[in-house]
């Protein structure tokens, strides 16, 4: 399974590409960052079967993004995108 690391997850452009990747059938998995979850999200992560979930993060903090993806990168292995 390939994982995906998203921003910006509670809503937009963020949102509407992990909808796509949740629906493609190369079966990606999905961690999406926000500062808040949002209901949407939220729901995607409840309907996902654990191919989604939530890191909250203010994708501001520049300083927090080597700590963010390495966190990611020890959990799920390679990212995709």
């Amino acid at each position: 399974m390939k994982t995906v690391l998203v921003t910006g997850v509670s809503r937009g452009l963020g949102l509407a590409t992990v909808r796509r990747l949740l629906a493609d059938p190369e079966n990606y998995r999905v961690v999406g960052t926000s500062r808040t979850l949002g209901d949407d999200y939220g729901a995607l992560v409840e309907e996902s079967k654990g191919r989604a979930e939530f890191i909250r993060n203010d994708i501001g903090d520049i300083d927090g993004i080597p700590g963010l993806v390495g966190d990611v990168v020890d959990r799920h292995g390679t990212l995709w995108g």
